[in-house]
C-alpha cells in the first residue's frame, strides 16, 4: 500500500488520470480539499475509505517518511477508528467546532447508532466543514438490512449527494465540503455497494490545504436547550432552502439527451443512471427520451424537476434503488401542479423497493417502456462444462479461525437438539457460526444486541429453566456491548456472555479496537479487568484451541447462576501473532486406516444399526473431550463381536432402541446376556473396576425396556431384504450355540434346520440355569423369534438315535454340531450313597427349575465341584430354604475355581461356605452322610461333615456314540471334539462344531454364542469362499485363559441416572459411519475424497483443532524434517 498511499497524498498541478473504486475516489476528494480529521467505524461497504486514511495516518507519522516525503507528510490528517459510529460522529462534530474540517465514514446501519448526534447538531452549528459518508447495501451483501440512507436528509434536514460513479463520488465529496462550509451544516454523501466498489476513471488534481487555526468560540448555538429549539429549527430550514444550494443543483442535477417533443422521460439517480446510460447508448434510444440525472437529491430540486416535467412528456419513469423517495417527490410535484403525465415507478416492469438493480433488470424495464427488444451482449459460451461441477462456496469461517474452535466447544456442551439453551449471536465474523455445519446461533439482530437479547429472553423464560447465551466479537463488545453487559449486572440477569476476542475487527479488514491495538497513540484496554470492574463475578479467559480446557470452562460458566463471561482469546489467522498459536514445524497427517474405517468388522456388508448422522458423531466427540477415563474398545472386546463402541455411544445419546439393535446385530439373546453373561469384555480388559465400562449392566438396562425389547422389526427387515441362497444348513442342538448359528445363517439368506432332542429349544439355559439368575420368559421370547424368521425346528430328535451324522452331512450343504455334554461325571467315593440323597448337578438344577425337588427343610447339603454348575446348585439349594446349610468343596483354590468370580462372590454373600483346595476323602451313610474332607494339595485331613444330601457337580463329558463318525482320534479325554480354533471345522466332511461339545472353554452363554458365530464363518468360507475371518476370535479364544481374568466394572444403579455415571467414560474406536469433521466442524482445509478425509495443505493453518475434534483418533502431528 505504500505506493498507493504516496500517490493519493501527492498534489498534481496537471490532472492525472486514475482508475479507482468509488471509496478511494471519496478519500482522494476529501484529501484534495484538505480534510483535517477522519473518524470512522469500519463496516462494509464503507471500509476502504477508512482504510485509506488509516494507511495515510501511519505513513505520515513515520519519521523516515516525513524526511523522505515532506510534501505528502506536511499536512497531517488525523484518523481514528472510533469505538462506534456515535462516538465517531460526535468527535467529528467536535472537531468541526474546533475549526478543523472533518470526514465521518460509516455504513448505512452505523447512522442508526449515530443518529442522535446528527439530529441534534443541525439545530446548532458547526464551524469547519463536516461531511458524512454513508454507504448503503442494497441486496444486503454484507449488512443486516438494506435501509435507505437518503431518508436521513429529510429527517435531519441536511443535504444529500447521491453519486452514480466513482468520478461522481470524487467530485461530490469535494463539493460536499464546500457546501458544508457555506451552510454550516453537515452534508451527507450517500453511496451504494456498487458505487463504492466499482472502479471508474477520474482525475487527480491539486491538493488545496486550508491551514485552519484551531480555536473554540463560545457561541450560544453550541448549547442545545429547549428554549431555543423551535427557533433553531426554523433557522435550519431557511438555511437549507436558501439560494446557497442552487449552484450545486445546477452542477449535479443535469438533463441528458435534451430535445423537442419527446414523449418519454426518465428521472434517475445513483448507479441506476450508469445502467441506463449504457443501455440507452447500446440501443440508440437517445433520440426517444430525455434523462434527468439527480446527484444532489436533498433538498429536493423542486424547480429543476418541475421545469423538466413541464416539457409535456406523456410518460415519466423514475428509476432508483430501494425506497421511492424521488418518485414520491415527483408525484407530489405533478399533483400540486396539475400535470397529466403518467408517472411510472415502483411496481412497473419489476422495479422493486428491495434489492439492487442490474443491467438485465433495467433492460427489461426499458423494453417494456419503449415496447422494444433491446440489444444485449451475447453471454459467454463454452464455460458450462467448467462451471457444471463447481462446488457451492457459502461464506464460512476461515481455516484455523479461533471462532470455530469456540463454537465447536460450545456445540459439545449445547447440541442443537437441546431446547433448554438459546444462543444469541451478533454480526461480524462470529455471525458465521449460524451457518452449517456449526449452526450454533438462534438469533442475530443488529450490532451489539446479543447481550440485550439474552437478557430479555432470560427474563421472559425465567420459569422455563432456559439458559441464554450471548456471543459477540471483541470489536462489537466495545462498540455497543459494554452498556448492555452493565445492564445485565445491574438487573441480576442469568446469562452467559462469550466474547470472541480475536484481537481485531476481522470481517471488515482487521482494524484495531480498544481491546487490541498495535499503535502507540492508543491505550489498549484489557477485557478481563474491565469486566470484573463492572461487577461480573465469573470471568474466565481461555485459549479456544485448547479444546478440553475450553469445554470445561464453558461448562462451568453455563452452570453459574447470574452473569458469567467467557473471553475466548486467540488472534485472527491473518494476524502475525497467530503463528505463535500453531505448530509451524509440523504438519497435520491423517491415518486413513482409522478415518471412516470400521474397526469392529472388515466385511462392509455386515449389518450395523448405528445410523450415520451428525448427532451420533457429535456424541462420540463429546465423550472424547469430556470423559475422565478413556477405554479403547479393543480392551473390552466381546467374543460375539458386538460393537460395544456403537452400543455404548448409543446409550450416551439416550438412543436405547439403537443400542439394543446394536446388540441384536450380532446376537439374538440380548436380555439373556444382560442377565447371565459372565462379562469377558470386562474381565479381560486389564482395567481396574473404576475404569471399566459396565457393558453387561448396560445391556441389561436397554434390554429391559419392554417396548424396544419386543420389537424385532429391524431384524425381520434384514431377513426380508437378504439375498436368498440355495444352501441348506443343519444345526444339531438348540442350545445357545446352535440358536446363535441359526440366527446368523437365517439373516444371511440360508435355509436353516435345527434338530433338538428336547421338546423345546433353549438347551441348558432353559432347563438348567436357575430361574433366579435370569428372565426365562424373556429368553423364551427371544428364542421364539427364530421360528418366525423361518428357521425349521425338529424337536425330540436325537443324534445317533433318530438321525445320524453321516446322513445329515450328505443331505445338507453344511452341518454345525452344537450339542451339550450329555453325561455327568461321577465321583467314585460317593457311589455308596443312596440315590434319594445323591444328585448330579444337571438333574438337581432341572428339578429345581421344575419345582419338583423334595428336600427337607434345614438340611445340610454338600456340593462337590468348583465350576458354574456347582455354584448354581449351591445357590439354588440355599434358595430352597434359607435354613439349609450349604457347603461347597472343590479341589481348586478359590482363585482358580472355574466358576465365574462374580458367581463365587454372590454365593459367599448368600451364606454358602466354600472349602477350597479340598476333596471328599471318604464317604459313608448311616442315616446321614458322613464325609471326610481332606486338603487337595497336602492330602491332610481338614474336617468331618455330616450331610443330608450330596450333589456332584464335577463337570460333564460328551456322548461319543452320538458323533462316532468324527473319530476317536479327534476327541479329547472328555469326548469333546477337537476342531480348528479359527473356524470350528472338525475335519469331517462339511461338519463344524460349536458350544460345549467343542474342545475349548465355551461353557458360558457368550462363549456358546460366539462359537456358533465362528462356526457360521467357517461354514461360509467352505461353501462360498467367504474372505473374512471371524472377528470376535481373539476375544473368544481368551475364554480359554481364565488366568488372564481381571476385575469387572463397578456396579451401577440401573434405576437411577445411568448417564451421569457413564458420561465419565469414552469408549473409542474408529467408525466407518463417522463424518464428524464435515458435519460438525466444517474446516475448509478438511475435504472428503473417496470416503476419507484429506487435508488441503495450502489452506491448513496448523492450528491442530482437528486433532482434538476427530473421534476416531485418526489425526495427529508429524514433525517436519528440514
Amino acid at each position: 500500500m505504500q505506493k498507493q498511499t504516496i500517490d493519493i497524498l501527492t498534489s498534481f498541478t496537471k490532472a492525472q488520470n486514475r482508475c479507482e473504486i468509488g471509496n478511494v475516489a471519496i478519500a482522494r476528494g476529501a484529501i484534495e480539499v484538505g480534510v483535517d480529521g477522519v473518524f470512522s467505524y469500519p463496516g462494509t461497504p464503507s471500509t476502504e475509505i477508512s482504510e485509506v486514511f488509516n494507511y495515510v495516518n501511519e505513513f505520515q507519522n513515520q519519521i523516515d517518511y516525513q524526511q523522505k516525503y515532506p510534501e505528502q507528510t506536511k499536512h497531517k490528517i488525523y484518523f481514528e477508528y472510533s469505538i462506534n459510529e456515535k462516538i465517531a460522529l460526535e468527535k467529528a462534530i467536535a472537531y468541526s467546532i474546533g475549526n478543523k474540517s472533518a470526514l465521518c465514514v460509516m455504513k448505512n446501519v452505523g447512522m442508526n447508532v449515530a443518529s442522535d448526534a446528527l439530529m441534534s447538531v443541525t439545530y446548532q452549528t458547526i464551524i469547519a466543514p463536516l461531511v458524512i459518508v454513508l454507504c448503503d447495501d442494497p441486496g444486503c451483501h454484507s449488512s443486516s438490512n438494506e435501509q435507505d440512507s437518503r431518508y436521513w436528509g429529510n429527517m435531519a434536514s441536511v443535504p444529500v449527494f447521491n453519486p452514480a460513479t466513482p468520478k461522481d463520488a470524487y467530485q461530490m465529496t469535494k463539493q460536499a465540503f464546500q457546501l458544508s462550509a457555506e451552510l454550516r451544516l453537515p452534508v451527507i454523501v450517500r453511496t451504494t455497494t456498487r458505487v463504492s466498489h466499482t472502479k471508474g476513471m477520474l482525475d487527480y488534481h491539486e491538493i488545496n490545504v486550508n491551514e485552519r487555526i484551531a480555536h473554540f468560540d463560545r457561541l450560544p448555538e453550541h448549547i442545545n436547550i429547549p428554549a431555543r429549539t423551535a427557533s433553531a429549527h426554523q433557522k435550519l430550514l431557511l438555511k437549507l432552502h436558501s439560494n446557497i444550494v442552487d449552484p450545486y443543483f445546477a452542477e449535479f442535477n443535469k438533463v441528458l439527451f435534451a430535445g423537442n417533443n419527446k414523449k418519454i422521460a426518465i428521472i434517475s439517480s445513483g448507479v441506476s443512471t450508469t445502467y441506463l446510460l449504457e443501455i440507452i447508448e447500446e440501443n440508440k434510444l437517445a433520440n426517444q427520451l430525455e434523462l434527468l440525472d439527480l446527484g444532489l437529491i436533498f433538498p429536493f430540486p423542486d424547480k429543476q424537476v418541475l421545469s423538466f416535467l413541464q416539457k409535456g412528456f406523456k410518460k415519466v419513469l423514475i428509476v432508483e434503488e430501494l425506497e421511492p423517495i424521488i418518485e414520491n417527490a415527483v408525484r407530489n410535484l405533478a399533483q400540486k401542479n396539475n400535470l397529466t403525465c403518467e408517472i411510472l415507478g415502483k411496481g412497473f416492469s419489476g422495479l422493486s423497493v428491495t434489492g439492487e438493480f442490474n443491467l438485465s433488470q433495467i433492460t427489461q424495464v426499458l423494453d417494456e417502456l419503449f415496447q422494444i427488444n433491446s440489444i444485449s451482449n451475447s453471454p459467454l459460451n463454452g464455460f458450462e462444462e467448467f462451471a457444471e461441477n463447481l462446488p457451492a462456496r457459502p461464506p464460512t469461517l476461515c481455516s484455523g479461525c479461533p471462532h470455530r474452535a469456540s463454537y465447536y466447544a460450545l456445540k459439545l456442551i449445547v447440541p442443537k437438539k437441546d431446547n433448554d439453551t438459546i444462543l444469541c449471536g451478533d454480526i461480524g465474523c462470529s455471525g458465521l457460526g449460524a451457518l452449517p455445519p456449526l449452526k450454533m446461533i438462534d438469533t442475530i439482530n443488529h450490532m451489539g444486541m446479543s447481550i440485550s437479547m439474552a437478557q430479555g429472553l432470560s427474563q421472559a423464560l425465567n420459569n422455563k429453566g432456559t439458559k441464554t447465551v450471548a456471543m459477540l466479537g471483541d470489536g462489537t463488545f466495545f462498540h455497543s456491548g459494554i452498556s448492555s453487559l452493565l445492564n445485565a449486572v445491574y438487573t441480576k440477569s442469568n446469562i452467559l456472555v462469550i466474547i470472541f476476542d480475536n484481537r481485531t475487527i476481522g470481517m471488515t479488514g482487521h482494524q484495531d479496537h480498544p481491546g487490541a491495538t498495535h499503535l502507540e497513540k492508543y491505550q489498549e484496554i484489557e477485557l478481563e479487568p474491565l469486566i470484573k470492574g463492572m461487577g461480573v463475578k465469573f470471568v474466565e479467559t481461555l485459549m479456544p484451541f485448547d479444546t478440553t480446557d475450553t469445554y470445561k470452562k464453558i461448562q462451568e460458566a453455563m452452570s453459574h447462576q447470574g452473569v458469567s463471561v467467557i473471553i475466548s482469546k486467540a488472534p485472527c489467522v491473518f494476524l502475525p501473532d497467530y503463528l505463535n498459536y500453531t505448530k509451524q514445524d509440523s504438519k497435520i497427517i491423517i491415518d486413513h486406516s482409522k478415518c471412516n474405517t470400521c474397526h469392529n468388522h472388515s466385511d462392509e456388508a455386515l449389518v450395523c444399526s448405528k445410523m450415520a448422522n451428525s448427532n451420533s458423531s457429535l456424541t462420540r466427540a463429546i465423550a472424547k473431550i469430556r470423559a475422565e477415563k478413556r477405554v479403547d474398545s479393543k480392551d473390552q472386546a466381546c467374543p460375539a463381536n458386538i460393537c460395544n463402541h456403537g452400543f455404548f455411544n448409543s446409550i450416551l445419546e439416550k438412543d436405547y432402541k439403537t443400542a439394543l439393535n446394536m446388540v441384536r446385530d450380532k446376537l439374538l439373546f440380548s436380555r439373556a446376556c444382560g442377565d447371565i453373561c459372565h462379562r469377558p469384555c470386562e474381565l479381560f480388559s486389564n482395567h481396574e473396576s473404576d475404569t471399566t465400562i459396565p457393558i453387561k449392566q448396560l445391556k441389561k438396562f436397554v434390554s429391559n425396556i419392554d417396548e424396544n425389547f419386543n420389537d424385532f422389526s429391524t431384524v425381520f427387515n434384514q431377513i426380508k431384504n437378504a439375498e436368498k441362497k440355495d444352501k441348506k444348513i443343519a444345526i444339531i442342538g438348540a442350545g445357545p450355540a446352535g440358536l446363535s448359528a441359526a440366527y446368523d445363517l437365517i439373516r444371511d439368506g440360508f435355509n436353516v434346520t435345527v434338530f433338538e432332542k428336547q421338546a423345546a429349544a433353549g438347551g441348558l439355559i432353559k432347563y438348567v440355569i436357575p430361574d433366579f439368575r435370569m428372565d426365562k420368559k424373556g429368553f423364551d421370547v427371544e428364542v421364539s423369534q427364530l421360528a418366525k424368521m423361518g428357521v425349521q425346528f425338529h424337536f425330540n430328535t436325537s443324534l445317533g438315535k433318530d438321525i445320524q451324522l453321516e446322513e445329515i452331512a450328505s443331505q445338507f450343504d453344511g452341518v454345525i454340531l452344537a450339542l451339550g455334554l450329555g453325561k455327568s461325571n461321577e465321583l467314585e467315593v460317593v457311589k455308596s450313597v443312596s440315590e434319594s440323597k445323591k444328585f448330579d448337578a444337571l438333574n438337581f438344577l432341572k428339578s429345581y427349575n421344575q419345582k419338583s425337588l423334595t428336600i427337607k427343610q434345614g438340611s445340610t447339603i454338600l456340593v462337590v465341584g468348583g465350576g458354574n454348575s456347582a455354584i448354581d446348585v449351591a445357590r439354588s439349594a440355599k434358595r430352597l430354604d434359607a435354613t439349609n446349610t450349604i457347603i461347597l468343596s472343590c479341589i481348586e483354590t478359590e482363585a482358580k475355581m472355574p466358576a465365574f468370580n462374580e458367581e463365587i462372590t454372590h454365593a459367599k454373600e448368600e451364606g454358602i461356605k466354600i472349602i477350597a483346595n479340598s476333596f471328599v476323602a471318604t464317604c459313608s451313610e448311616n442315616g446321614q452322610i458322613k464325609i471326610a474332607i481332606h486338603q487337595f494339595d497336602t492330602k491332610n485331613h481338614i474336617q468331618d461333615l455330616l450331610c443330608d444330601y450330596i450333589v456332584i457337580a464335577i463337570g460333564q463329558i460328551g456322548n461319543a456314540d452320538e458323533y462316532a463318525e468324527i473319530g476317536l482320534e479327534n476327541l479329547n479325554t472328555n469326548n469333546k471334539i477337537k476342531a480348528n480354533p479359527s473356524t470350528g471345522y472338525t475335519n469331517y466332511k462339511n461338519v463344524f462344531v460349536a458350544g460345549d461339545v467343542g474342545d475349548e472353554n465355551h461353557m458360558s452363554l457368550i462363549g456358546a454364542i460366539a462359537s456358533g458365530k465362528r462356526a457360521v464363518i467357517g461354514l461360509k468360507q467352505q461353501l462360498e469362499g467367504y474372505e473374512f475371518a471371524y472377528e470376535g476370535l481373539d476375544a473368544l479364544l481368551n475364554l480359554n485363559h481364565k488366568e488372564k481374568e481381571g476385575k469387572t466394572a463397578d456396579a451401577i444403579d440401573l434405576d437411577g441416572n445411568i448417564n451421569a455415571f457413564i458420561n465419565k467414560f469414552n469408549l473409542f474406536q474408529s467408525c466407518e459411519k463417522c463424518n464428524h469433521c464435515i458435519d460438525n466442524l466444517g474446516c475448509p482445509a478438511m475435504i472428503k475424497v473417496n470416503g476419507k478425509i484429506v487435508i488441503d495443505y495450502p489452506k491448513c493453518t496448523k492450528c491442530g483443532l482437528c486433532i482434538d475434534v476427530c473421534p476416531n483418533d485418526a489425526i495427529k502431528w508429524e514433525k517436519r524434517n528440514y
